[in-house]
């Protein structure tokens, strides 16, 4: 799929009907080029939420995009930047020798730039299609150091796959069946405070993204060990809460706004 969706009439397509309305293109058309619409049509809406999302993807013509929903979940490229940094900070700048596991992979932004800081970066998604797109991406943009898991991130956790990683980072899905948002960790897929025990066999440092409407105290209640929570807020928007927790820590945890 990603082959055709690359080829030279494809992408004239594409180009040519960049400005179009989807739900036109969707009703006019079934196929293009032997692929459907839908996937045509997910081309098309992606690039042009990367042009302000992440304008570095957007730049390279060869990114292949998956459905709405799961560019909408992403970190946007600068909210990716302001998580490396802040793991940069916890890890005393020494990423550089050191493993990251992404329980959460997705369509893969955050993992491609935590790669850019890390030895090296485990990808688990339980959407082999995701992990194809991601994969494709990763090497499009030069990322050569990410290991890819088709799991689930609890069967990750519970082959023991891997014994031992600097940091788990995870950002569980926060839309039930039927596209209803949640908001509560205890709510999301997967549940991350049900997971923190098999984690803290694995690592002793975890950073959880969570909902900007996340109440902070709830989280605090539902998650062990929270050492610094920090609110990110781009251009006056507030766009992700970030619980970076560290096995049996105990004291009262830092609250801060980027």
């Amino acid at each position: 799929m990603i082959e055709s969706l690359l080829s030279t009439q494809v992408q004239s397509f594409i180009e040519a009907h960049h400005s179009d309305d989807p739900a036109q293109l969707l009703l006019k058309y079934k196929t293009v080029f032997d692929l459907p619409i839908s996937i045509i049509v997910d081309q098309i809406i992606g690039r042009k939420k990367a042009a302000d999302k992440l304008p570095s993807w957007h730049s390279e013509n060869k990114i292949i995009y998956p459905r709405v929903l799961h560019i909408e979940q992403a970190s946007s490229e600068l909210a990716a930047q302001i998580k490396v940094e802040l793991l940069e900070k916890e890890l005393r700048y020494e990423t550089r020798n050191k493993v990251l596991i992404d329980l959460t992979g997705g369509f893969g932004v955050d993992s491609f730039f935590f790669s850019k800081v890390f030895k090296s970066v485990l990808f688990v998604e339980p959407d082999s299609r995701l992990i194809d797109i991601a994969k494709h991406n990763h090497l499009s943009l030069g990322a050569s150091n990410i290991i890819y898991f088709n799991s689930t991130a609890e069967d990750f956790l519970k082959s023991r796959t891997v014994n031992h990683a600097d940091i788990i980072y995870i950002d569980p899905s926060r839309r039930k069946k039927g596209n209803q948002k949640v908001f509560s960790l205890n709510q999301t897929e997967p549940d991350v405070a049900a997971l923190q025990p098999l984690i803290w066999d694995i690592s002793h440092n975890l950073l959880v993204k969570a909902s900007p409407l996340l109440d902070i105290q709830q989280a605090l209640t539902d998650l062990e060990f929270v050492k610094q929570v920090s609110i990110i807020s781009i251009r006056g928007e507030c766009k992700e809460l970030l619980l970076s927790c560290k096995n049996l820590f105990r004291s009262e945890p830092i609250v801060n706004a980027i």
